[in-house]
């Protein structure tokens, strides 16, 4: 019992991590000394596809327009 009360209070902590990869600003990207030129590339095209994939689901859902959605990813990917 003791096993799963103390995993029920550790989880919440873990899952709360603010050293997560998708937790990653654009100065931190900038700033980054350890990290090699194809990480960084590696990052900022997960951001593009994270930003693409929210884009995809506001046009979906009606929240923006075709035109919209074209101009915005256009300019997501021409960065």
């Amino acid at each position: 019992m003791k096993k799963i009360l103390l995993l029920s209070l550790l989880i919440p902590l873990f899952s709360c991590n603010s050293n997560s990869s998708y937790n990653v600003s654009d100065n931190e990207i900038d700033d980054c000394i350890e990290c090699g030129d194809e990480n960084i590339k590696y990052i900022k095209l997960q951001k593009q596809i994270q930003t693409s994939y929210s884009l995809l689901k506001a046009l979906n859902s009606g929240v923006i327009s075709e035109e919209e959605y074209n101009r915005l990813k256009t300019e997501l990917f021409n960065i």
